[in-house]
């Protein structure tokens, strides 16, 4: 018999099966408890957790979250049944996201292989003969089979898989659904089932819930269903989202456009910090300005006290309240200042001449008074004959110049002590003090210190005020100047949607979304800030239940019904003791405000899975729980909780953790047998203040390091700064850590890992700043130990992006010889030239004898033919229009090719064969990553080889666009504690906690703080305060009186600062917990004790840094001292590796002494130029403009003239134009079409899509009213991309659905509906190629394809002595009028002049230039004659350009034409002004400058080359 586990039944069979290893006298004597779930208690969450409702689980480091989610993800699928398109998953960063992705897909393999070992294997089932008759028998059997699947996963070696507790609750949870048995089956309710009664054919008994009582279900789950299940998310993969917030707040503004507003015209930008400085300095000239105006006296003092800040130092405050977007800006008043007493009282001091006060300076007079001989006032008293001088000219700024002029200070000091601290007489001279108070001029003087004060404090308030008033405007306006721009920035959009969720429309939104996507899984939930705080509740954790008033809408309780989902799940899993990323808007307060709007406790994993058992057992001793746990509930009670080691912020506690690996990894010895012995596992490295070397050591320059992947930008410092206390015979962390790294590869001690040699990569160094990591990486560099440090580079940067790029192209152009060669060029091919070229022979070969009808042989070609390489682009560029580009290129990469010298492979794996194979496909793996994490597949396909264009051309730095590290790498792996946050490492160091843990404000501060933290009584509550989540507020003030409180006023720097010290400690927590068995925490005492150091819970001294006495049992103290004999090691390092690990173990390299004495020689005899590339643009900038009012260089700047342009009123244009009826020329669209540098490079873009695209022959000729509706449709797809590039206004798009980004097919464009703007623009474009041009007399439109080049690219090789008088002389002896200034041209070598010309052209034997300018020099035709045209030339100096593009040509011509001559070949440059351009006005717009052949000759032979040829 066996068991068809396909079924709810049992069924009789003849068939021979597996008993592996299960003796009949444990199948006859099985119990029931067998049967029951271990204690629950004992069970993961991620076993035990509800497949409904919303849950809360809490973990700490290494307990496996990720494995937590990824399993319930298993759950939900399998067991729940929940379609991959229903189940929403984000964590906090692309990267995590990505290996997320990545688990979830191993999870899903892992358990369809033991699927599949089960769906084709037989089970005999038990005997009756081996029944026991007291038992239930559907249990005995179902037990028999779960051994048995047990000992076929050992035999098939996928034992480790089944035991995985999700896996084996899977199968069991299954099993028991097939044999009938409720899943929280007992012992004492499987007797009740008499042996008859389990005989029969049992009932599904089970549904798809943990919790389900014993009765029939409705959709009983068996394996094979189980595997359709995971087989179908397996290939459903993509349809799961797994990503960040972010990109979840883009899926689901794009899926709810209408309701959120959302255009799909809008790019993302990760940097508009220009935008932004922008409108600030715009902002502080206007407000600067009405300071003036309303204050005139103090505004020269304003500067002179430096009250208007730099622009970068007020981005700081808007850049803290855009991260905090929706927390209230506290209102600043302005009042303006009244100077009258201030004028009065210098004045009366000025003017004072009192007889009596005369004698007081008298030294001895005031000795005799009772001055005190060492007071301030006594020694400087003749100062305030100083003072009456200064103050006697009136001039009120002189209030602030008396503290800076000669000793006046002292004096005024004195006085201030006088009045304040009654200090300056002796004792007992009480009433000589009042009489010289009495004195008026005495009086004045400290009103006028108190006047000043009061100043100075308006002073503050008037760049507090700013600085709120700013925040507040950019916050304000930033998005509609974004939107003007075609750009939004992820919390820009975050905030459109959550204000979609808003109101009653947005519970109606909420609904709706929950019922799409019922599933949610949020991981890192502590990181997350308001905005998406907000997110999460408003979607998933408010019941937006129908009213229960009588006039509740009755539609409204429908659609709240319609849209309840029973079956929804919330699952959010975070660490707040991991919350350390407040600096970029993160705040640990919504995750304790959401943690309080779930039902029920939350769920604990609090089993770690990375460290030792002696590493835990250090750590909970550390943080003071290592006897007991603490109560949380009562730990919030304590007053003096902040103090506790276990405190971690508000409501935070670090709780006792338990370890699953008992035994260490890391021994001195080879780790078998008694032979091993485990290390300290947490040290404490005690560095004493100024402890001594044991010699001197030489420091070393930096560049003699040898790291592997560090960016050169990181390294750049001054030559001081190599200098560290190693010079000073002192010893500092970097020299202890590179002394403890030799200690642990000391010959006498040698160290296993994992039963192999200890490396380099299995230590890592956290350090708080990255300057603290750049001094480790030199010391060690200086000792020879390699480092591997994350550097900066973005993945944008390196070649596989440009490679992408490319692809990407290829696929948007298939067609195209030109970029199809660059794509074989690239890694993806790997092909030369050479090789290129032969196959383009092979099917031009090819194509001739089929066009000759010759048969050619139909053998199989060894290689892949071009037009196959063709075929596949082509398939690819279709699959990117029908689906996305990631389903293109998956399905692309894995296609096989034979090409040229190279075996057959798909894409992959020629990579995988290229020397650098390893980066470039993680590179293209993560650049993958990130195009699915920004666009979700939900783009077009040129706004997102737009978007991939800018990001290669920007190269951002951002942690999600950083260059990821090679797993190869060898050395120390250095890093910042926030980068090393989801990782972890055998050995690590910490360093950079023994500073204070204060708030770090740059320019002008915003603070944070909540209005319960405050304990104001009236504190200025808006609507927001109803949700606890909006109850964040930022202030300018530093502090703030309430409630009248002027003794205790509010101290926001102090919350700041209280901030900022749990937020050290919780970063603390993460770095010691990277460590799997060995930490180190290194500490330099410090002179005098530190305050608010994170390391003040654990130690007795916070100078010396010396740990608390009940931490000297599991802390192991070593001094510094102790290390002293490595402490002159260097060069020396090799660590020990075991024969396995000899090809991979870091050899130190030899630094060589450099030579400088030549060097120094040639510096002294010569300087150094940079080398540069230059263009048109750049030389023009040394053109003297003497002559000329205005100088703008055009194409790459904004319109010639702004001011008028913005004068020009745009009309309205008829739809008459549709039948081209002749308009008003004056008020054409050629005058008042958009101006700037946008608009230019516009026309340029779509004239040079014509050239290429379009042409006009007589024969095929159509009649002109269906060709220009014909034109109107078919130019629709051309204009309108061109426009939407450009970021044109909308006006001009074909249709208004196309300009919001809704794309159709141009045959089915209904002419009606046309705007009229588009039509203009089409007829303006058209009038253009039907202009005939002045150099040949032929218009662009009848230029054939063979006979003309768009945009024709040139780099022509320079002379590195260009002389700018030459280059004079030249221009003047052929009467061009152009002068050149040469002061600056010796600061720069050029090797290349580049550039691009608009179009080259063949007309007969010659060649010609076009440019095209979209220059506005006038309202009508007339602004554009020969005449005007030559000032605008002569005014932009295009007569350089001229001739650098007639050189370009005659270069290219004279390689390209076997018999060049420069009078035969080379033709005129022409210069076509596109506003003036008509075949009606044949004069105009047009202006050709033939050169001299000699002036071309001579030019050339000037420019010359750097060889001197």
């Amino acid at each position: 018999m066996k068991h068809d586990i396909h079924s709810s039944s049992i069924k009789v069979s003849s068939e021979t099966n597996i008993e592996a290893d299960i003796e009949t006298n444990t199948q006859t004597n099985i119990d029931e408890a067998r049967i029951k779930e271990d204690a629950e208690s004992l069970l993961p969450p991620a076993v035990t957790l509800p497949l409904t409702g919303r849950h809360l689980i809490e973990a700490s480091a290494g307990t496996g979250k990720t494995w937590t989610l990824t399993g319930v993800m298993l759950r939900l699928i399998v067991q729940a049944g929940q379609p991959c398109e229903k189940i929403i998953a984000t964590t906090f960063t692309r990267s995590a996201a990505a290996e997320m992705r990545q688990r979830i897909r191993e999870r899903l393999q892992d358990f369809y292989q033991l699927l599949q070992m089960i769906n084709h294997s037989t089970f005999t089932p038990l005997n009756d003969s081996d029944l026991d008759s007291s038992k239930a028998i559907a249990v005995q059997k179902y037990a028999h089979f779960i051994a048995q699947v047990q000992a076929l996963a050992a035999q098939k070696n996928l034992l480790g898989k089944y035991q995985d507790p999700i896996n084996k609750h899977l199968i069991e949870w299954i099993a028991k659904q097939v044999f009938g048995l409720p899943v929280d089956v007992t012992p004492a309710a499987s007797t009740k089932v008499s042996p008859k009664e389990s005989l029969s054919t049992p009932k599904p008994t089970a549904d798809d819930s943990e919790n389900s009582t014993h009765k029939p279900a409705k959709n009983t789950v068996n394996f094979r269903i189980a595997l359709q299940r995971t087989t179908l998310a397996l290939n459903q993969l993509d349809r799961l989202f797994v990503s960040t917030l972010d990109s979840l707040c883009q899926k689901w503004l794009r899926e709810y456009s209408s309701e959120t507003g959302f255009s799909a015209e809008v790019q993302i930008s990760n940097d508009v910090s220009g935008i932004i400085k922008g409108m600030i300095h715009d902002q502080l000239r206007a407000f600067m300005a009405q300071v003036n105006a309303n204050m005139p006296e103090l505004y020269p003092m304003m500067f002179d006290n430096n009250v208007f800040l730099p622009v970068d130092d007020y981005y700081e405050a808007v850049n803290r309240a855009l991260n905090f977007y929706t927390a209230d800006i506290d209102t600043v008043t302005l009042t303006t200042f009244d100077t009258t007493a201030i004028k009065a009282l210098i004045q009366s001091i000025a003017d004072d001449n009192d007889s009596g006060f005369e004698a007081y300076f008298d030294s001895d007079f005031r000795k005799a008074q009772g001055f005190s001989a060492g007071n301030k006032l006594h020694k400087h008293f003749n100062e305030i004959k100083n003072l009456q001088n200064l103050l006697s000219t009136g001039d009120i700024t002189n209030v602030f110049a008396m503290y800076k002029v000669g000793n006046i200070a002292k004096v005024l000091e004195g006085i201030e002590d006088l009045y304040a601290n009654d200090k300056g007489f002796n004792s007992k001279k009480e009433q000589q003090s009042a009489t010289f108070k009495s004195f008026d001029i005495v009086d004045n003087i400290w009103q006028l210190i108190q006047q000043t004060q009061a100043l100075q404090d308006y002073f503050k308030q008037v760049n507090f005020y700013f600085t709120q008033f700013i925040s507040r405007y950019v916050r304000t306006h930033l998005p509609k100047r974004l939107e003007s721009q075609r750009l939004t920035t992820f919390a820009l959009q975050l905030a459109r949607l959550n204000d979609a969720l808003s109101g009653k429309k947005g519970q109606s939104l909420a609904r709706y979304i929950r019922h799409q996507y019922p599933i949610a899984l949020i991981d890192e939930s502590q990181d997350i800030n308001t905005e998406q705080a907000l997110l999460i509740q408003r979607v998933y954790l408010q019941d937006f239940e129908p009213e229960t008033a009588e006039t509740a809408d009755k539609a409204e309780k429908s659609n709240a019904k319609k849209y309840h989902t029973p079956s929804q799940f919330l699952l959010l899993v975070g660490d707040p003791k991991q919350a350390i990323y407040g600096f970029r808007g993160g705040d640990v307060q919504n995750y304790t405000t959401l943690k309080k709007l779930f039902p029920e406790q939350p769920k604990s994993l609090n089993q770690n899975h990375r460290s030792s058992a002696a590493l835990i057992d250090s750590l909970n001793h550390w943080y003071g729980v290592g006897e007991q746990d603490i109560d949380p509930n009562q730990a919030d009670q304590l007053p003096n909780i902040s103090q506790q080691p276990y405190f971690m912020g508000r409501e935070i506690y670090y709780r006792k953790i338990s370890a699953t690996r008992e035994t260490a990894e890391l021994v001195i010895g080879n780790g078998v047998g008694n032979e091993a012995a485990s290390l300290p596992a947490f040290n404490h490295i005690a560095i004493e203040y100024k402890a001594p070397y044991s010699q001197q050591v030489v420091a070393v320059a930096e560049n003699d390091g040898i790291s592997n992947d560090t960016d050169s930008s990181d390294n750049i410092d001054s030559s001081n700064d190599i200098i560290s206390s190693s010079d000073e015979k002192t010893v500092d962390y970097a020299d202890a850590i590179a002394a403890q790294i030799f200690d642990l590869f000391d010959d006498g001690k040698p160290l296993s890992y994992q039963t192999r040699g200890l490396t380099l990569s299995d230590i890592c160094v956290l350090a708080v700043k990255n300057s603290e990591l750049h001094t480790i990486e030199k010391r060690l560099h200086h000792h020879g130990i390699a480092t591997v440090r994350g550097g900066s580079q973005s993945v944008f940067g390196d070649s596989m992006s440009v490679d992408l790029m490319t692809l990407q192209s290829v696929l948007l152009t298939p067609f195209s010889e030109s970029k199809l060669k660059s794509l074989m060029l690239s890694s993806f091919f790997q092909l030369t030239l050479e090789q290129i070229n032969q196959l383009y022979d092979a099917l031009n070969q090819t194509n001739t004898q089929e066009a000759q009808g010759q048969a050619h042989p139909h053998q199989a070609s060894i290689h892949t033919s071009l037009a196959e390489i063709q075929q596949l682009v082509l398939t690819a560029s279709e699959l990117w229009q029908k689906h996305s580009f990631l389903v293109a290129i998956q399905w692309l990469l894995n296609q096989p090719l034979t090409l040229p010298n190279q075996i057959t492979l798909n894409f992959w794996q020629r990579l995988a064969k290229h020397p650098n194979g390893e980066r470039l496909l993680i590179d293209l793996r993560q650049l993958l990553d990130i195009i699915s994490d920004q666009f979700n597949g939900q783009v077009g396909e040129h706004q997102l080889f737009e978007w991939f264009c800018a990001q290669v051309q920007q190269q951002p730095k951002e942690d999600w666009s950083t260059q990821q590290r090679l797993p190869s790498d060898e050395g120390v792996q250095l890093m910042t504690v926030h980068a090393s946050k989801g990782l972890e490492f055998p050995i690590v160091f910490v360093v950079g906690f023994t500073g204070e843990s204060k708030a770090k404000f740059h320019g002008a501060p915003l603070y944070l703080y909540a209005i319960q933290t405050t304990h104001q009584a009236t504190p200025q509550l808006t609507q927001n305060h109803d949700n606890p989540l909006l109850s964040r507020r930022l202030t300018a003030l530093p502090s703030q009186i309430a409630d009248n409180n002027s003794i205790n006023p509010i101290n926001y720097v102090a919350i700041e600062d209280q901030s900022a010290y749990e937020e050290r400690l919780r970063l603390l927590y993460v770095a010691l917990t990277r460590a799997k068995e060995q930490v180190y925490l290194v500490t330099v005492a410090k002179k005098s004790a530190v305050k608010n150091s994170a390391l003040a819970p654990f130690m007795n001294d916070l100078a010396k840094f010396a740990v608390k006495e009940t931490l000297t049992k599991t802390t192991h103290i070593i001094d510094s001292n102790s290390l002293s004999k490595y402490y002159d090691s260097k060069l020396k390092f090799t660590p020990k590796t075991n024969r396995q690990n000899e090809q991979n173990a870091t050899v130190a390299k030899t630094v060589a002494k450099i030579d400088y004495d030549e060097i120094i020689k040639v510096i002294t005899i010569d300087t150094f130029k940079g080398w540069a590339n230059t263009s048109f643009t750049a030389l023009s900038r040394y053109i003297d403009h003497t002559s000329v009012d205005t100088v703008v260089n055009a194409e790459d700047r904004q319109d010639d003239d702004i001011l008028s342009a913005a004068q020009i009123r745009l009309l309205p244009i008829s739809n008459s134009r549709l039948a081209r009826e002749s308009g008003n020329e004056v008020n054409s669209i050629r005058f008042n079409f958009e101006k700037g540098t946008n608009p230019g490079t516009f026309l340029h873009s779509v004239l040079e899509d014509i050239a290429n695209n379009y042409n006009e022959t007589p024969e095929l000729a159509i009649p002109q009213q269906d060709a220009r509706a014909d034109k109107l449709k078919r130019w629709s797809v051309m204009v309108d991309r061109t426009l939407r590039r450009y970021q044109m206004p909308s006006n001009y798009f074909s249709t208004k659905e196309s300009s919001a980004g809704q794309y159709g097919n141009w045959h089915d464009i209904n002419i009606d509906d046309l705007q009229p703007d588009y039509i203009a623009l089409v007829d303006w474009l058209d009038d253009i190629i039907h202009t005939p041009l002045a150099a040949s007399a032929v218009p662009l439109v009848n230029i054939k394809y063979n006979q003309k080049v768009a945009e024709l690219g040139f780099n022509l090789r320079l002379n590195q002595h260009l002389s700018f008088s030459d280059l004079n002389a030249l221009f003047h002896q052929f009467d061009i009028p152009l002068q050149l200034q040469s002061q600056e041209v010796n600061t720069m070598v050029w090797q290349y002049l580049k550039g691009e010309i608009d179009l080259v052209y063949q007309h007969g034997t010659q060649f010609f230039i076009v440019d095209y300018k979209s220059n506005y020099l006038g309202s009508d035709f007339d602004s554009y004659n020969p005449a005007a045209l030559y000032d605008a030339m002569t005014t932009h100096s295009y007569w350089l350009q001229a001739s650098i593009y007639q050189v370009a040509l005659h270069r290219y011509l004279k390689l390209r034409l076997p018999n060049y001559d420069i009078n035969t070949h080379l033709g005129a440059v022409e210069y076509a002004f596109l506003r003036g351009m008509s075949p009606k006005h044949a004069t105009c717009g047009k202006l050709v400058k033939q050169f001299d052949s000699d002036f071309i000759l001579a030019l050339d032979d000037m420019f010359g080359y750097p060889n001197g040829n």
